[in-house]
């Protein structure tokens, strides 16, 4: 697998809880892409496989997030390939850029 993907349920939709939650998880996850639902109920963050230990990252989020309060619940997943590309095919890259994404995987 490419990484993993832990999908954080937050108890409060406000900006101040959220972000609250973002600083704590890039604190512990420096290296981590965070990935917000559009209604604020959750949070998704993909994390590369060498960065990822199952006890520590289960420890941080239960005891640092769930237990304060400030998340209902999460899951840890490996992330798929197919999972990868949904995320690259949604994110911010330009007409151009996703031209030659396409021209790469495309090409013989």
């Amino acid at each position: 697998s490419q990484g993993h993907s832990i999908i954080v349920e937050v108890n409060k939709q406000d900006e101040d809880c959220f972000q609250q939650i973002q600083e704590k998880i890039k604190q512990f996850l420096p290296e981590c892409k965070l990935f917000e639902s559009p209604d604020k109920k959750s949070l998704t963050v993909q994390v590369k496989s060498d960065q990822f230990v199952v006890s520590k990252v289960f420890k941080f989020f239960y005891e640092g997030l769930k237990q304060p309060g400030l998340i209902q619940d999460f899951s840890l997943t490996a992330s798929s390939l197919e999972q990868i590309f949904l995320k690259l095919s949604k994110s911010n890259i330009d007409d151009e850029e996703q031209y030659q994404c396409c021209l790469l995987y495309t090409s013989d």
